[in-house]
């Protein structure tokens, strides 16, 4: 699997420049997505129940590991909040 850097800074995975569907493999039987397992190799540790890969980007493609943060879900709706009032600049 590829993935390219594009001008705004985020490490996008897939094919396609129209769609937003983030990037899928199979790993350990089941299918997962790739911003996730990186998520998570970076953290060094399993998800639980309660967490969930916050894109700090509002780039669902993107895996680049400075734009991503484990959290809880409501964390996550207050960054999308947020990225949609302030256009969220990728420094």
């Amino acid at each position: 699997m590829a993935a390219t850097l594009v001008d705004t800074g985020c490490l996008e995975t897939g094919t396609s420049a129209t769609t937003t569907t983030p990037q899928r493999v199979f790993w350990r039987g089941r299918r997962q997505k790739v911003y996730q397992l990186v998520a998570w190799g970076l953290l060094g540790e399993l998800p639980s129940k309660r967490s969930v890969v916050r894109h700090l980007c509002n780039n669902r493609r993107c895996i680049h590991p400075d734009h991503l943060k484990v959290g809880t879900q409501a964390q996550n709706l207050r960054d999308q909040r947020l990225n949609r009032a302030n256009n969220w600049p990728h420094q």
